[in-house]
């Protein structure tokens, strides 16, 4: 059903509907969505932590500067969202089969978090922070922009960045194994590591 152009509780989503355009007070509860499109919505609340959100589409939305920190996302799609300074981390915080499509996600922060079978489709992730994460399957960057972001402290098999778009990208070489480049940022990876090519 679409719900459009009133004001709710975040307390009052229910499975198998539509949010156009809707206005969402705080929740008073632990947040637990599902089945659910949030469309053009806006939110009062800007803490999330602890949240779970299953088979859930937001399109259209400002998330910017909120707190996901230890947030769930199954089967959740982020198309044509901001992102901007999100925290997602959190080492409860775990991200399967989830898209971040068309978004705009710089400074986001998701240390911690477990990712399984992700893909950032033509997104903006600059300078944001995959420090500790784990991945499972696969962590994939397609037409997005990862410059000057950081995977300190992450093993990168299952990462693939082969048709991202980076001038630095900031890794431990010892944890890389696995990762999946192509070759022109192969030549630039060698060259950040201080490794001289002739």
């Amino acid at each position: 059903m679409l719900i459009s152009d009133t004001t709710l509780s975040l307390d009052n989503v229910a499975p198998n509907n539509t949010y156009r355009n809707v206005h969402f007070t705080y929740s008073s509860r632990a947040i637990n969505i599902q089945d659910v499109t949030f469309e053009r919505v806006t939110f009062d609340q800007d803490d999330f932590s602890d949240s779970t959100w299953s088979d859930v589409i937001f399109d259209h939305v400002d998330l910017s500067n909120t707190d996901f920190a230890n947030a769930i996302f199954y089967r959740t799609s982020f198309n044509n969202t901001q992102l901007t300074g999100v925290n997602f981390s959190g080492l409860q915080s775990e991200w399967r089969d989830t898209q971040i499509n068309n978004s705009l996600a710089d400074f986001i922060n998701v240390s911690g978090t477990t990712f399984q079978t992700v893909t950032f489709n033509n997104t903006r992730v600059r300078d944001s922070f995959f420090h500790g994460i784990r991945i499972k399957k696969s962590l994939r960057f397609v037409e997005s922009d990862l410059d000057n972001s950081e995977f300190a402290g992450s093993k990168l098999a299952n990462l693939d960045v082969s048709n991202a778009k980076f001038e630095t990208l900031l890794f431990d070489p010892a944890l890389a194994a696995g990762m999946t480049i192509n070759t022109y940022q192969s030549a630039l990876l060698i060259q950040s590591l201080g490794i001289n090519i002739h």
